[in-house]
């Protein structure tokens, strides 16, 4: 593989890369798992703090920047494919520019504090917005504008007393156990063991989309199956293997996290275990229902998953990853919910990456069907 398809590779989400496994049937390549090689050059005159670090770091760098502006690589960059340490697209210039600039805003106003971002201005927009919009508010959003709206201090220096606020009694939150049980038994997933899934996993940008099953001994042994039954992805505890007709190959680590966290996206209870202790951090609203907010701090990262206060369904997972630019954001959310055969699923999961998104369309679910325990057992590699 030359370097410039392995960069090409590498500029892609992890994610987005095993799941277009499933479609595919193609091993994914992700940077932890290049081939060893001499590297291409990087060509850093601005982010010269990340020329030693990891690769993966440069490339969420560079997620974060392309999800702030909603574009893709060759925005800034020669081609989609690269090569990356090119200088021909006068844009990658103004981009040095940009980042120089954010950085010495914050070195002077803010102590060096990440506080203005790519994102500050832009919000998705390639040239940011200059003139402000009406002003549109809410209800709640006026009476919150009306309260900032206090008769300056007095000459005497002393601002006058503040309204009496009600107090308000602290809210109890649960426990992460209870949360849990709660969307257990909202799922009537307590009896499940195991499970069947079929359906169609499709891309956003790339427009590809293929069937795939899932079958899961819970609650760590999946097989996914893809390309009429030629290609097959074992999951067993922590290790993984891709099976195709030509043999098996045990996948590494960083992919066999990632599809565990795909598979735990699609099965009754998402996300019931971690590597890390939880906590139950508040509770949020959006769109006007109410959800618990159960967040952990796994390395690298920030996870939130949303739990709706009555239903106790999740709403979402949003994971942050702290870059030299900024937070880089995904999130999976869940919807369209059904219950089917006894328990109650969503039929619809879409991952939202800052550059595509990906979506699970369930067709079919059978759960608590008879599964052979040896089938998930490591193949022997050729």
């Amino acid at each position: 593989m030359s370097n410039t398809r392995r960069l090409a590779i590498c500029a892609l989400p992890v994610v987005w890369l095993l799941e277009m496994s499933f479609a595919s049937g193609q091993q994914a390549a992700t940077p932890q798992a290049a081939p060893a090689a001499p590297a291409a050059p990087r060509n850093l005159q601005v982010l010269t703090d990340l020329a030693d670090k990891p690769r993966i770091e440069l490339i969420s760098a560079m997620q974060f920047m392309s999800g702030s502006l909603s574009v893709s690589c060759n925005h800034c960059h020669v081609s989609q494919s690269g090569p990356y340490d090119s200088d021909a697209n006068a844009t990658k210039n103004v981009a040095r520019d940009m980042i120089r600039m954010t950085r010495s805003i914050n070195d002077t106003r803010f102590g060096g504090r990440q506080v203005v971002t790519c994102n500050t201005c832009h919000q998705g927009k390639v040239r940011p917005a200059v003139t402000p919009d009406p002003w549109y508010k809410s209800p709640d959003e006026i009476a919150a504008y009306r309260a900032t709206m206090q008769p300056a201090p007095s000459a005497a220096g002393t601002a006058p007393p503040a309204p009496a606020v009600p107090s308000r009694a602290a809210v109890v939150l649960p426990t992460v156990d209870e949360v849990f049980a709660a969307y257990r038994t909202a799922v009537a997933a307590s009896p499940v063991t195991s499970i069947q899934i079929s359906g169609v996993n499709a891309l956003a940008l790339g427009g590809q989309s293929a069937p795939f099953e899932l079958e899961a001994l819970l609650p760590d042994r999946a097989i996914v199956t893809t390309q009429n039954g030629t290609i097959r992805t074992i999951i067993n505890g922590n290790r993984a293997w891709r099976v195709t007709p030509q043999g098996a190959t045990e996948l590494p680590a960083a992919q066999v996290d990632t599809l565990r966290t795909t598979v735990s996206s699609l099965v009754p209870i998402k996300f019931e275990t971690a590597s890390v202790p939880r906590t139950v951090s508040g509770v949020e609203t959006v769109a006007g229902r109410r959800y618990y907010v159960v967040e952990s701090h796994p390395p690298g990262r920030i996870d939130k998953l949303y739990v709706d206060v009555e239903t106790r369904l999740p709403l979402k997972i949003r994971s942050e990853f702290p870059t030299v630019l900024g937070t880089r954001v995904e999130e999976r959310a869940f919807e369209d919910y059904r219950t089917v055969n006894g328990i109650t699923l969503a039929y619809r999961v879409t991952s939202h990456y800052m550059e595509d998104q990906s979506l699970f369309q369930m067709s079919e679910v059978h759960p608590n069907i008879e599964l052979d325990p040896a089938r998930f057992e490591p193949p022997r590699i050729k």
